[in-house]
């Protein structure tokens, strides 16, 4: 009796052990087929078998075969800084190198995250987002650098040439489904003695802008007076107009009867 006990102890226990190794393995499956995507991104699923999918999948928990796995990307406003030592080096058109540091504010492409995982090939976004938007601007910035002047790029034509580098770098990232939504070039720095040529021009521009709005003012100064001039030319000639159509309404309602009264009246007022 005691070793029959003891077997059925034994099968017992082996049976217990059985069933929990199996509920062990259908968390860890359940667990291997659900994936959390959080607020704010959007997740791409990959097959171990056929690769990445073309789904995109939105917010929230998802179920999926084992044999896949969901990577998240950020879908919401991002921003870069590039300054300093991370700063976008170009070459101008006439060969100058330009330093220039980038604030931008930018934002992932749902449509286009299974493309971007598949040229990231699994790389994290966090680890590769930076090479990828230095890269973009560089190419971008490069372009529209060698179509304009240090000068330009600095003074003369600079709200012009940002519009063109932020219309150019919207293209470039396009082509890896990121949309930009601002971009500011926050500093331009050039080698000691350049600088000190444009601050020269710098200067001499803004006096020459004085001087325009010197004579802008002193013109319609001028056009003012003559302005008042006229005015009152035409006040006088209206107020001279009024007095002879005056005298004229009075000579004709002087009649000789009339004439004769004031005359009359005349004589008695001395004689008295």
């Amino acid at each position: 009796m005691p070793v029959k006990s003891h077997k059925k102890r034994k099968k017992q226990w082996i049976g217990f052990a059985a069933v929990l190794v199996c509920y062990i393995l259908i968390v860890l499956l359940l667990g291997s087929c659900l994936s959390m995507v959080d607020a704010g991104y959007q997740g791409v699923v990959f097959n171990f078998f056929s690769g990445v999918q073309p789904q995109v999948l939105e917010d929230g928990l998802h179920l999926h075969w084992p044999w896949e796995s969901v990577t998240a990307y950020p879908v919401s406003t991002e921003m870069a800084t590039f300054a300093k030592g991370q700063a976008v080096s170009v070459v101008s058109k006439d060969g100058q190198r330009v330093q220039i540091d980038v604030f931008m504010s930018y934002h992932l492409q749902p449509a286009h995250l299974p493309g971007l995982m598949q040229r990231l090939h699994q790389e994290d976004w966090e680890d590769a987002r930076q090479q990828i938007l230095r890269g973009r601007l560089q190419a971008a910035m490069q372009t529209v650098a060698l179509r304009h002047s240090v000068v330009s790029l600095f003074a003369t034509q600079r709200e012009a040439v940002c519009r063109e580098i932020e219309a150019e770098v919207r293209r470039e990232l396009a082509k890896d489904g990121i949309g930009l939504e601002g971009l500011a070039l926050t500093d331009l720095r050039v080698d000691e003695r350049m600088r000190q040529r444009l601050q020269k021009l710098v200067e001499s521009d803004i006096e020459h802008q004085y001087i325009l709005r010197e004579t802008a003012n002193k013109e319609q100064l001028a056009r003012q007076r003559l302005s008042e001039a006229e005015t009152s030319r035409k006040v006088a000639l209206i107020e001279a107009q009024g007095e002879a159509e005056a005298n004229r309404l009075i000579n004709q309602s002087l009649t000789p009867e009339l004439m004769r009264y004031y005359q009359r009246e005349h004589v008695k007022s001395r004689t008295n």
